[in-house]
């Protein structure tokens, strides 16, 4: 496989009845010995490319260009990274998040800004949280509707939105 880099996307081709449908997903996650990609997608009701991709068998087949995007992460800087992030846009910055800290012990600081709904809703958690504490990197996931069983300070930091906490402008 082409070697990713972290932030990047795969273009696949999946085999429909009719015609072939071609979608866009962003990887999500680093893998540093080249062997794998992976694709983290949201089945949306009537979706008709996640459906054919959840359809998908073990073992099943898909045509894909090698990774592509100008979206990456720049590994050699040396200051603070900061990854920000709304909804199932994590997917890209977890990847990112992995590949900063598989530089090893003199990793820069990191901060992460994540906007989600609620735990339901929040991709990825409980992997972002374990690499967000190898990291020991400052946190601050924002839920602007937790449900009853998400609990601050464990799932989320803050309640609202980022610019109702001073964090970046707003309206």
């Amino acid at each position: 496989l082409a070697p990713p880099l972290a932030g990047q996307f795969l273009t696949v081709r999946l085999p429909a009845e009719g015609a072939d449908v071609v979608r866009t997903w962003s990887l999500s996650d680093h893998d540093i010995s080249g062997g794998a990609y992976r694709l983290t997608v949201k089945r949306l009701d009537g979706g008709l490319g996640s459906g054919l991709l959840h359809a998908l068998r073990p073992g099943a087949r898909v045509e894909a260009r090698p990774p592509a995007g100008r979206f990456t992460l720049d590994r050699s800087g040396f200051l603070r990274l900061v990854l920000i992030s709304a909804g199932i846009g994590v997917t890209p910055m977890l990847a990112m998040l992995k590949a900063h800290a598989a530089r090893g012990d003199e990793v820069p600081p990191v901060q992460w800004i994540q906007v989600v709904r609620d735990g339901d809703s929040h991709a990825l958690a409980a992997e972002t949280r374990a690499a967000l504490e190898r990291l020991r990197a400052e946190r601050h996931i924002f839920y602007t509707s937790p449900g009853e069983g998400d609990l601050a300070g464990r799932d989320y930091d803050h309640l609202g939105r980022l610019w109702e906490w001073g964090v970046i402008g707003g309206e």
